[in-house]
């Protein structure tokens, strides 16, 4: 019967670690901060990938208050926008400025912004 050949490289590496106990306990505590820190880079990656396609999710999302359905006459934006300071009385708030801006392309409605 033969004996089973062992591998050189792997015995001398695993004698270095018995006699390197500063070798050893590196390893250990490089492994303990994988540990630690793994969940904190998997949450920084997926809050990443949901940030980056932050405008694709919207529109999935919110499609209902993307798209319109355009009711009687068109109205000019300066006419929308009176028409908005009339209802929300923008004009207790003196140097408020509304603007009206497309948000994507012409079936969708304006986004509203408001600026000091």
């Amino acid at each position: 019967m033969a004996k089973p050949t062992q591998n050189h490289s792997s015995d001398q590496k695993h004698e270095q670690e018995k006699a390197n106990p500063l070798y050893a306990a590196i390893w250990r505590w490089h492994f303990y901060a994988g540990l630690i820190f793994a969940p904190f880079l998997v949450m920084l990656a997926v809050t990443g990938g949901i940030y980056l396609f932050k405008p694709q999710i919207e529109s999935w999302l919110y499609k209902d208050m993307y798209q319109v359905q355009a009711e009687g006459k068109e109205l000019a934006p300066s006419e929308q926008i009176e028409k908005i300071k009339k209802r929300i009385r923008m004009l207790k708030y003196p140097g408020t400025n509304l603007m009206l801006k497309r948000t994507g392309p012409p079936k969708w409605g304006f986004g509203l912004g408001i600026s000091p």
